[in-house]
């Protein structure tokens, strides 16, 4: 059945894929799978649109298809906000035995799902990290971001998780990394300051960066995450379509066009084109 559906669902336009999406969400909510996703092995919950998108291989194609090509053996990728980590277990299988993945969650929700996704694949160099990062550290925060999208439109009950921050900085230093070759950071809009969080870091290793850029990036008291990015000496290109430039000065206005289309997010790759200051 997954294959047809896959099948059917690939030939439709934009809109009918979405109609085609919730009938299939109806028909196997509250199912809890195990399957492989192409190199690693990840427990599924299907009443989660996350999880669900996985399944069926439609979650982030984009970014997935970025982490193939540029992730390599022997790489360090700090993955900040991997949630249920379906791209941290993706870097962790192309990384391979000689690199590390260190995958940074906040939530209790999100962290005990990584947690039994990375247990299920113990060959992997994968290490799920329970702290928040930003650019101020702060001990026993209570937050109530959020990490769960059901299929059925409901938030669900997950309560509040009390967690330390730190800046990627400290962190890094701390535990003496000596190499960092890409950072992916989806935190749904405190991109800016993880990466007020992570000058040194940025200046002393020259990352690539993966970024999910979202309207809440623009909230009041909030920096400009992509802005931040270029003043580092770093340029930007969209995902999709793949490889075009886009200034930081662009992100906005793109945002407010795709959000009236019914698009609430894309994915950016910064890439260090000059030594930082």
């Amino acid at each position: 059945m997954l294959g047809l559906y896959k099948t059917i669902y690939r030939s439709l336009p934009s809109m009918a894929r979405r109609w085609v999406f919730a009938v299939y969400a109806r028909f196997v909510r509250g199912r809890v799978i195990q399957r492989d996703l192409g190199g690693y092995r990840a427990e599924l919950h299907l009443n989660e649109i996350m999880d669900l998108a996985a399944h069926l291989g439609e979650y982030e194609p984009d970014m997935c298809q970025a982490i193939d090509a540029l992730t390599k053996p022997g790489m360090v990728v700090v993955d900040i906000g991997a949630n249920i980590g379906i791209h941290a277990l993706r870097f962790a299988s192309r990384v391979e035995a000689t690199g590390h993945v260190y995958a940074f969650e906040a939530t209790n929700f999100a962290f005990r799902k990584l947690t039994r996704n990375a247990a299920l694949n113990a060959n992997l160099k994968l290490e799920p990290i329970q702290l928040a990062l930003s650019n101020e550290p702060a001990s026993n925060v209570e937050v109530d971001f959020r990490s769960s999208w059901r299929t059925d439109g409901s938030r669900g009950d997950l309560g509040t998780t009390t967690v330390n921050f730190v800046r990627l900085d400290d962190w890094v230093e701390k535990h003496g990394l000596t190499a960092l070759d890409i950072i992916k950071i989806d935190v749904d809009g405190y991109e800016a300051p993880v990466i007020q969080g992570a000058e040194r870091t940025l200046a002393r290793f020259r990352p690539l960066i993966m970024i999910e850029a979202w309207i809440e990036q623009y909230s009041p008291g909030l920096a400009d995450p992509f802005a931040l990015l270029e003043a580092a000496g770093y340029s930007l290109k969209l995902m999709v379509p793949r490889d075009r430039d886009i200034r930081a000065s662009e992100v906005l206005p793109l945002l407010k066009k795709r959000s009236a289309a019914g698009a609430e997010s894309f994915n950016i790759l910064a890439t260090p084109v000059q030594a930082a200051h």
